[in-house]
């Protein structure tokens, strides 16, 4: 089941959830985006990556995972929301995944 959203829609719901107080707000809209608001309102989007998915369990830990060291390692939110893919590619593959694949994933939403 998914998580209603505010009036506005998933980009509405995280701005008035930054606005409660968290300091990012990040949501996967699973096949079609992701979305980051960060505590001073910007909102940083990736598109999600076309391929066939072979997994998709534990992609939510995957993903806030990937965007924690994407930060840590970077300090730049958007360079961290694309850090995510990193571990997005597990999802991707059946098993774990190459640097190829990982590099192309991040060259597909990069653009």
């Amino acid at each position: 089941m998914v998580a209603p959203f505010y009036k506005g829609g998933p980009r509405r719901s995280c701005q008035s959830i930054a606005k409660k107080g968290a300091q990012h707000v990040l949501i996967s809209m699973a096949g079609d985006e992701t979305i980051l608001v960060a505590a001073d309102g910007t909102v940083y989007t990736s598109p999600a990556p076309k391929g066939t998915l072979v997994n998709s369990a534990g992609a939510g830990d995957s993903m806030v995972a990937g965007f924690i060291t994407g930060f840590e390692k970077t300090g730049d939110l958007q360079e961290a929301l694309l850090g995510y893919l990193q571990w997005l590619c597990l999802a991707y593959s059946e098993n774990l995944a190459t640097l190829a694949e990982v590099e192309a994933l991040l060259s597909q939403v990069r653009g």
